[in-house]
């Protein structure tokens, strides 16, 4: 297979991405897609949480499809053609590192708190509005931001019976102490140093 040059890419990207943003422009509906990911906690690895998807391994990263690419599946879309599930993209590793900081938090302050936790699990989702990103505006021409809309997490807990309210206390501090969590809502500065070779 012969490497594709920058400027095939280029032509190739936007021919893709024309009809997508014509769609998104005349379709508001259309610019929607749902991420995912869940991450399980086993008793028999404290201070560790599992994550879909999300194995030692090498990942590879990529454009989501709905941007023209190949890459991630929302959870609607997991029968897709189209969607490459080797490739993950940063909508995808951003909802992993969400709840896999919150599981591995959740366990540390369970820990702290004497809490025994059994097999549960924790899920992440978000709603993504891909014309933020695709710079599509609203049919008033408002722009549209260029971030998920919505990100919700469900924790189902299995714990012994006498932990009572302890739950509220963890569930507290486990967001309190959530790295991720914190460095997105409270809307650190993220800096960009670019050094040309």
């Amino acid at each position: 297979m012969s490497a594709v040059t920058t400027s095939e890419a280029d032509s190739s990207l936007r021919a893709t991405q024309r009809p997508l943003k014509d769609g998104y422009l005349s379709d508001p509906s259309l610019t929607l897609a749902t991420f995912a990911s869940t991450c399980t906690l086993d008793s028999n690895l404290p201070l560790t949480c599992s994550v879909s998807a999300g194995q030692a391994t090498k990942k590879v990263a990529g454009l989501h499809r709905m941007a023209g690419g190949t890459a991630g599946a929302g959870i609607e879309d997991n029968n897709n053609a189209n969607s490459n599930l080797e490739q993950a993209c940063s909508g995808d590793t951003l909802l992993e590192s969400l709840v896999a900081c919150f599981g591995v938090t959740l366990r540390a302050v369970a820990t702290g708190l004497v809490i025994q936790i059994h097999s549960s699990s924790i899920r992440v989702q978000g709603d993504l509005d891909f014309r933020g990103t695709m710079s599509v505006r609203n049919l008033d021409g408002s722009s549209v931001p260029i971030s998920f809309r919505r990100v919700q997490l469900d924790v189902e807990l299995d714990t012994d019976p006498q932990v009572g309210d302890k739950i509220d206390t963890l569930v507290r501090l486990s967001k309190k102490y959530r790295v991720v969590l914190q460095t997105i809502s409270n809307g650190t500065k993220v800096d960009i140093n670019v050094e040309t070779l």
